[in-house]
């Protein structure tokens, strides 16, 4: 019977601690001023490239991609199959863009100025 007790007396000790944390983590969600991105990726637009050419993102979850334009020439960032695009950018110009894929695939990323594309400025955006 002791051993019982001692035994229910664990678990409850567990549980209650898992409870705890559970709750704590919560709340720093909920009393949190800034919002904080499962997924972050700084892309930098240089001569007819972007670095990285290749980014990962999952159904569903929010991504912020910061894209600069690093490059002496006019740039911008745009996943045509999702119609995400930033504005044409100037030299050391940036924009912020803040996606939530809504299906999976992969999507080809491109600059949109003519020519850009075909001079090796595109990657690809896998989303499972």
């Amino acid at each position: 019977m002791k051993k019982f007790l001692f035994i229910a007396a664990c678990l409850l000790f567990v549980s209650c601690n898992s409870a705890e944390k559970e709750t704590g983590t919560a709340s720093l969600q909920t009393d949190s001023t800034k919002l904080v991105y499962l997924s972050e990726v700084n892309v930098s637009g240089t001569d007819f490239n972007f670095s990285p050419n290749k980014m990962l993102g999952h159904v569903g979850e929010t991504m912020l991609i910061n894209f600069t334009n690093d490059s002496d020439h006019m740039h911008n960032f745009v996943i045509p199959d999702l119609n995400i695009t930033t504005a044409v950018l100037k030299p050391g110009e940036k924009e912020s863009l803040e996606i939530t894929p809504e299906t999976a695939g992969t999507f080809k990323i491109i600059c949109s100025i003519a020519g850009h594309e075909d001079q090796g400025m595109f990657g690809e955006l896998l989303v499972k």
